[in-house]
């Protein structure tokens, strides 16, 4: 989402006066008349998120707080499910061209997922892997449904996954 080279142990997003000077996609869409929004089904404190969120101009900005109790059923708030579905009900009324950028948060610890388990086992890289398949189900679910629309034709889906986890074996 913004230019700026990675930095090893350390997350850019905890230093404003860096993020703030950073070229970021979502501030220079908006600039040419896209409609922009940031979904996160959880804390948008966390590390400093919302204040890059900020400096990136999002039009719109959904967190934990802007979904209704039932569907925060995870440790850190809403499930990926609840938020792909708010995305899909929100993508149906933007005001087109538009950049939305989602961040899922079901893969992460302590991998607590709904629905049917796809990866069996109860060790932390099971259960890892099983927080996966869940995020690629909702994901692919998402795309489906995405598909049937009349914006689809001109719509381009960008999937880049936020960190990775080391598995200890």
């Amino acid at each position: 989402l913004a230019g700026a080279p990675t930095v090893p142990g350390a997350s850019i997003t905890l230093v404003p006066s860096k993020t703030e000077s950073l070229p970021v996609l979502s501030r220079d869409l908006a600039a040419v008349g896209y409609s922009t929004a940031f979904y996160y089904g959880g804390e948008l404190e966390f590390a400093n998120l919302k204040s890059f969120v900020l400096h990136g101009r999002f039009g719109r900005i959904l967190g934990k707080d802007d979904f209704p109790a039932a569907a925060r059923t995870s440790k850190w708030g809403a499930h990926d499910a609840a938020v792909a579905d708010r995305v899909f009900s929100d993508l149906g009324k933007a005001q087109q061209p538009f950049f939305v950028t989602w961040l899922t948060q079901s893969s992460h610890e302590p991998f607590d997922v709904p629905g049917p388990v796809r990866v069996a086992g109860v060790d932390g890289e099971s259960r890892f892997l099983n927080s996966l398949a869940y995020t690629d189900h909702v994901i692919g679910e998402l795309l489906h449904r995405m598909e049937q629309e009349p914006w689809w034709e001109n719509t381009l889906v960008v999937i880049v996954a936020d960190h990775s986890k080391k598995l200890e074996r």
